[in-house]
């Protein structure tokens, strides 16, 4: 391994948490082994509602893989770069810097991976970037650049965002392949608007220790506190005024299940239209239940909860209060701020907030935006029951088998592989409770008590720093209900968090 895979434009992507606010111009563009949908014959009936969304790859370069039981799909044939070797999971063309990369397969499940070697290719060097076995990328074992924070420190999955830079080619492949084995795989890059040379610095950059310990921490840097009580009446309203330039960087509040969910949080930013309007206990996506562990941007101590993310104003911030419930309600809000506003351009934080919970249609809506903005997280409570196949209840997380779709300034970006691979789980979540600083899962009920057919869990990905996704026009985000198959839906409520 290299003594440094990045350069100090790219580590300072994943080390400045003030600078979520601020728009960027690279184009977020992710490959992945969704299904290419060819029509083939699916081995299994499930895969017959679209969840066949693995074992595709870009192309096959030298493979020690053996023969494969299990059908290997590629896009080009034979790679047009001769000295790669192995399945290559992406090929990008281009400048600029890795923003995540995401793996398991169906043995990883159950132990870790054994023959499967890991390869990055950079700017056409016959020499791999990164060679190393695919089990130690995994669990951290080949280094610092792959351990937690950078990596998820899993056993059964991959969820990996050190930000290798390329200046004009970057190739990700898999080696000695199981011949009977699944794999799922998502890359994610940056590129750069305009072409620039850009090379991984020659020695370990001292920027890896700032963003490790940003990465690393409980919480981001606090502000000045200022606490407003405040006892809100049956169908009445109470509003505070925050005066400007300034930055909230958290948002504190305590108070009990009944009042999070009654009382409602209006924000105007600036005099402008409300950018967040929804009950509280939606804003901190626990309406049913608070995240167990905590993350940068979402955290929760006993009965408080705490959002996390920067919301700069210029003039003021209109914060009111509104009970619809039938009885008075006493909340705590605790708001730290600090003096100044990020350089331009910047955005205000926006909420959006969407409920299915009938659908004739396969898709569950996360975001709709237009305009220049940034997308920093989505936040999912997700209900839902297996199939009915052959007079057989499938797997009571079968809705768990729908996919993303990003469309980013009207190009088709984000291409998903299921529903939990996207906030960074697999296999129906079976680590349970997690929490990284790009993602955490909480409320994990694969069989609902009385209803052992049903199933739910809560989760956030959190596309900050080095994975936020800039759009300039604007930004379609759904999440597919199940294998295609929407009967599988009970509910999903959805937050998504933006800067506009």
């Amino acid at each position: 391994m290299p003594l440094e895979l990045a350069d100090s434009a790219a580590l300072a992507t994943m080390s400045d948490w003030a600078a979520l606010p601020v728009f960027a111009s690279g184009r977020y563009r992710m490959q992945s082994s969704a299904d290419r949908e060819t029509g083939a014959k699916p081995r299994l009936s499930l895969w017959t509602h679209g969840n066949r969304d693995m074992n595709h790859f870009v192309c096959r370069g030298q493979t020690d893989a053996p023969p494969s039981r299990v059908k290997l799909n590629v896009d080009l044939g034979r790679c047009e770069e001769s000295y790669v070797r192995g399945m290559v999971l992406s090929r990008f063309v281009g400048s600029g810097r890795l923003a995540r990369l995401w793996l398991t397969a169906l043995s990883i499940r159950r132990a870790p991976a054994d023959h499967e070697l890991l390869r990055i290719y950079v700017d056409d060097d016959p020499t791999p970037r990164v060679r190393v076995p695919l089990r130690e990328a995994i669990d951290g074992g080949a280094g610092e650049m792959f351990a937690p924070p950078f990596g998820a420190g899993s056993t059964r999955r991959m969820a990996w965002y050190y930000p290798v830079v390329f200046g004009s080619k970057l190739v990700v492949s898999l080696d000695g392949l199981g011949g009977d084995d699944l794999y799922f795989h998502q890359t994610a890059v940056v590129l750069d608007e305009l072409p620039a040379a850009r090379s991984a610095a020659a020695v370990r950059l001292r920027e890896r220790d700032v963003s490790r310990q940003l990465l690393g921490a409980k919480v981001p840097a606090a502000g000045t506190a200022s606490a407003w009580r405040a006892r809100v009446e049956a169908g009445e309203s109470t509003t505070r005024l925050f005066r400007g330039p300034a930055t909230m960087v958290k948002a504190r509040v305590r108070a009990d299940r009944a009042a999070l969910q009654d009382v409602r949080l209006t924000v105007r930013w600036d005099g402008g239209a409300p950018a967040i309007d929804l009950p509280f206990a939606e804003l901190f996506t626990a309406g049913e239940i608070s995240p167990e562990r905590s993350s940068l941007a979402l955290a929760a101590t006993g009965d408080e909860l705490s959002l996390q993310l920067p919301m700069p104003y210029a003039e003021t911030a209109s914060w009111t209060l509104t009970n619809h419930g039938t009885t008075a309600h006493r909340l705590e809000v605790v708001t730290e701020v600090v003096g100044g506003v990020p350089a331009s351009p910047w955005g205000h934080l926006h909420v959006q907030h969407h409920e299915t919970t009938t659908t004739s249609g396969k898709m569950h809506p996360l975001v709709r935006a237009e305009g220049r903005g940034r997308l920093v997280g989505v936040c999912m409570a997700l209900h839902g029951h297996g199939l009915l196949e052959g007079g057989k209840r499938g797997h009571p997380m079968h809705f768990l088998e729908g996919d993303e779709l990003g469309i980013v300034d009207g190009e088709r970006a984000l291409v998903g592989t299921g529903t939990e691979d996207y906030f960074n789980g697999a296999f129906y979540f079976q680590d349970g409770p997690t929490a990284t600083p790009f993602a955490q899962t909480w409320g994990v009920v694969p069989r609902v008590a009385g209803a052992p057919n049903k199933a739910r869990v809560n989760a956030c990905r959190w596309h900050v720093l080095g994975d936020a996704v800039d759009f300039r026009e604007s930004l379609q985000l759904d999440m597919e209900i199940g294998p295609g198959r929407p009967d599988v839906l009970d509910r999903y409520r959805s937050v998504a968090f933006l800067y506009r």
